[in-house]
């Protein structure tokens, strides 16, 4: 899969999404009839529009980071895994939207710093029963199906998430080697993400110093190529922003081009979204 549009979808509807692909060596792809996009717990058939261009449904499920890729006969896996976001239906909540964009970002960054698995319930189970007498409980927060419902408090969590994360976990790592010989700070998440990025698209104005302090480029890529300028800017962070490009980051850096922006993006052109 070299490129795909939109880069999100709605929890509630059903969406349309284009693809466009590449094939591996000379053997063309099985016949397109057997070929399906597999994203979370969404198989819908994948239809031929031109050589190299399929257009598929994605449909409702819960919010959250879930596996795209193209599968034959529903079962064979035959492109590289991607994540994709299931975004929650918009509330009448101002902001409702952003909240579950930046909670996603903390559950990232936890696990990235923490090494957890795939379930990072434990970071929302308070020791404190003092909550259960008051009918607040700890079960819905020990959910992360609760969270994909919807049916707990966002903010509560978020802070539990948030005091979890502040235990001066990136200081100890700005310490230690990586397996790799490099920083730890360099470690990479599933997605292709170090913290320098995860922090600037969460707006953690604290982390440029962190990083220069430890000798560490601003400029570090994931690996689509964008910078933690990039992620402040796309996600509106302007207060990031400015302490990155205080701290050194070089604002004129572009993002890897893609069949839609085959010259990249600048921080500017990310920003431009909001």
């Amino acid at each position: 899969i070299l490129d795909f549009a939109p880069g999100w979808a709605i929890s509630n509807e059903e969406t349309k999404i284009l693809l466009v692909v590449a094939v591996e060596g000379d053997q063309p792809v099985a016949d397109s009839s057997q070929l399906y996009l597999v994203c979370g717990n969404s198989t819908n058939p994948a239809k031929v529009i031109q050589t190299g261009a399929y257009r598929c449904i994605i449909s409702p499920q819960a919010p959250g980071f879930v596996s795209l890729y193209l599968a034959i006969d529903r079962i064979q896996q035959v492109s590289q895994a991607l994540s994709f976001e299931i975004r929650s239906p918009a509330s009448d909540s101002p902001g409702h939207e952003a909240e579950i964009v930046e909670f996603q970002f903390q559950r990232r960054l936890a696990r990235l710093l923490f090494e957890f698995p795939s379930d990072t319930s434990r970071l929302f189970c308070s020791q404190d029963h003092s909550e259960t007498a008051s009918g607040g409980g700890t079960g819905e927060l020990c959910s992360t199906a609760g969270f994909k419902a919807g049916d707990f408090s966002l903010p509560r969590a978020r802070n539990r998430l948030l005091e979890s994360i502040f235990e001066n976990k990136l200081e100890e790592w700005s310490l230690e080697i990586a397996p790799s010989g490099g920083s730890k700070l360099l470690e990479r998440d599933e997605n292709g993400h170090c913290a320098i990025h995860l922090c600037a698209a969460l707006g953690y104005t604290w982390s440029p110093a962190l990083f220069t302090d430890s000798f560490l480029s601003l400029d570090f890529r994931d690996k689509c190529g964008w910078t933690a300028l990039h992620w402040a800017a796309s996600q509106g962070k302007r207060d990031m922003v400015e302490s990155l490009l205080r701290s050194g980051a070089r604002a004129h850096l572009v993002t890897d081009p893609t069949l839609l922006y085959c010259r990249g993006r600048t921080a500017v052109d990310l920003a431009e979204r909001n």
